[in-house]
């Protein structure tokens, strides 16, 4: 029987690098990030005093959370320790419209637990080309914190203030623009360094060209390292901007929810914010 509790902020770095045993590329600062968007919402199970078992369940304003960094170290599977921290999750996700970014090979078993298919959603990876034109953007900042959050809700169609706040505040490894045409926000994106490359997300956009000129914005900081995009199908603009940058997609996952999609505007999504807490 495992003992269940939150993980401290100073036990993060631990679950992160499970996550970076299992090939997920966390980002350099994420683990102070990651626990500040919820600081209840990391679950980690214990057998004597050794921890088995980890699970993300990240409360998102008053009717939604989001399931990620479901992880049991190999040696101690096939012990139905990943059901049992997974009961304990869910439990308090209990209520809420719960998502999660499934990888193919567990879409079934989500499903059994009664989450259906959103959308499909492909990780493009490569190297930026190496001029990408002048950009007009800004740091996101104090003075546009307020209007970024709120397209962020109107495009994720949740409240993700705590999250997306902190994402969008800059560090040494995650930087962060906008596009602002007289006075209006038109789009948002963050790139973050991580154990291999930048991860641009989220990247959030009135369309195409606005895209192209946040990726612009970022290119020059993140430099000649491979970036990677995880673009939710549905959006062909997208798709089409990340292959006519050079981008290959490398693996796919499914937007899942248990209970009501939330009414997302997937068109202004060019990029997802972490595949770990949506």
């Amino acid at each position: 029987m495992m003992d269940i509790r939150p993980v401290r902020q100073d036990e993060m770095p631990l679950i992160l690098g499970w996550a970076r045993d299992e090939g997920w590329n966390p980002g350099l600062d994420d683990a102070a990030m990651f626990h500040d968007a919820d600081p209840e919402g990391f679950l980690v199970g214990h057998i004597r005093g050794e921890p088995v078992a980890a699970i993300s369940v990240v409360r998102q304003g008053t009717s939604y959370g989001f399931l990620g960094l479901y992880i049991v170290p190999p040696k101690w599977r096939r012990r139905g320790l990943g059901l049992e921290i997974w009961k304990a999750g869910m439990e308090r996700l209990e209520g809420r419209v719960v998502g999660l970014d499934g990888v193919p090979e567990q879409q079934d078993n989500y499903r059994l637990s009664g989450f259906e298919e959103a959308h499909q959603s492909h990780r493009y990876t490569g190297l930026l080309p190496s001029y990408m034109g002048r950009a007009n953007v800004e740091p996101v900042g104090h003075r546009n914190l307020a209007p970024a959050l709120s397209f962020d809700r109107k495009v994720a169609g949740v409240q993700r203030t705590t999250y997306i706040g902190r994402m969008l505040t800059d560090s040494v490894t995650r930087r962060s623009v906008a596009v602002v045409d007289g006075g209006v926000l038109h789009g948002l994106a963050t790139a973050r360094f991580c154990d291999t490359g930048v991860k641009i997300g989220p990247l959030l956009a009135y369309d195409g060209d606005v895209a192209l000129q946040l990726i612009s914005g970022l290119a020059p900081w993140i430099g000649r390292v491979p970036v990677s995009i995880d673009v939710p199908s549905p959006n062909h603009e997208g798709v089409k901007l990340v292959t006519g940058l050079g981008l290959k997609p490398v693996f796919q996952t499914a937007r899942m929810y248990r209970g009501p999609a939330p009414k997302a505007d997937i068109s202004r999504c060019f990029g997802i914010a972490t595949l770990e807490l949506g």
